[in-house]
């Protein structure tokens, strides 16, 4: 699954010279765990793995005005909370939903399903949930 998704709508647009001027600021101890580890392994499945050639358009932010609720954690490395910062830039009904102490995957949370539900039940209230000792901020 991953393999579908990332070689098609990540890899293809890699160029190995912008990973390589990325690294250039990085410790070369680091700078080759990102090359061995990250980068050339991914890289080479990707070039067998059968993908759809995608348009540059495919990069463009998502616009909508449909009521969207985002979901991040403020200790997500992968996809950290200033993405939705981010994304919400151009979808004008969204709510963003951080757990400050949260990581990847951060819906797992009772407080997050609760506002999830609350969200599909209503999608232009307000999220509101009581989250108890979790830290989350409920902005948007």
């Amino acid at each position: 699954m991953n393999r579908a998704v990332t070689c098609n709508d990540r890899w293809q647009f890699v160029d190995t010279e912008d990973f390589d001027t990325a690294l250039a600021e990085v410790p070369d101890v680091l700078a080759e765990h990102f090359r061995v580890r990250e980068f050339d392994p991914n890289l080479a499945s990707c070039q067998v793995w059968p993908t759809t050639r995608l348009g540059e358009s495919f990069l463009d932010p998502v616009q909508s005005g449909a009521p969207v609720l985002l979901l991040s954690g403020g200790f997500d490395p992968r996809t950290p909370s200033a993405v939705a910062d981010h994304v919400a830039q151009t979808l004008p009904m969204s709510q963003s939903v951080v757990v400050q102490r949260g990581a990847h995957g951060v819906s797992i949370h009772q407080c997050v399903l609760v506002a999830v539900l609350a969200f599909l039940v209503d999608p232009l209230a307000p999220v509101v949930a009581n989250c108890g000792s979790v830290d989350i901020d409920f902005g948007g």
